[in-house]
């Protein structure tokens, strides 16, 4: 009789969440997009308070998402944010480069999908050659727009779901 241990557990062997769980944190994003005052290069936090150890296990667009034309060229990636509100890039488009928005979505769709090279089982650190222990004062996952929807009005719903690195 076989004994098969799952992926995560042989890959990940000291990682708690595969043997005893780990918290699962769920942020939900909707915003209201006018044309008049979307501009290219807009970034939308998706999830704020991140630290290296964590990671991202999905980015889903609701279903009856309506499609944002003309957001052809769209990254998802991790940013600082200071005490000003002010964002710095530690890597724009490390989780996705370049997807389009411009289609409607009928069915949850998650959009780390649309990254065949991703490593889903790394942490946010691993993933941007960042240690674990160093400390971020405000680390954020953002979507940035590098080009602008021309829809009207539109709501963009997203949920992310990261995995904390504590336990408790």
């Amino acid at each position: 009789m076989a004994k098969v241990i799952s992926t995560g557990a042989t890959n990940k062997a000291n990682n708690p969440y595969y043997f005893t769980g780990k918290n699962i944190k769920e942020v939900g994003a909707r915003f209201s997009v006018a044309a008049a005052d979307v501009a290219d290069g807009d970034n939308y936090i998706l999830a704020q308070g991140l630290s290296y150890a964590d990671r991202v296990d999905s980015v889903v667009m609701e279903a009856g998402h309506i499609a944002l034309t003309g957001a052809t060229d769209n990254d998802l990636g991790f940013y600082e944010m200071d005490e000003d509100g002010n964002l710095t890039e530690i890597d724009k488009d490390i989780l996705l480069d370049g997807v389009t928005l411009a289609s409607a979505v009928t069915t949850w769709l998650d959009l780390l999908n649309l990254n065949t090279s991703l490593d889903r089982e790394k942490n946010i650190g691993e993933l941007v050659d960042k240690s674990v222990e160093q400390q971020v004062a405000n680390l954020c996952l953002v979507l940035t727009t590098n080009t602008k929807s021309t829809a009207t009005n539109t709501v963009l719903g997203i949920k992310s779901r990261i995995e904390c690195a504590n336990t408790n």
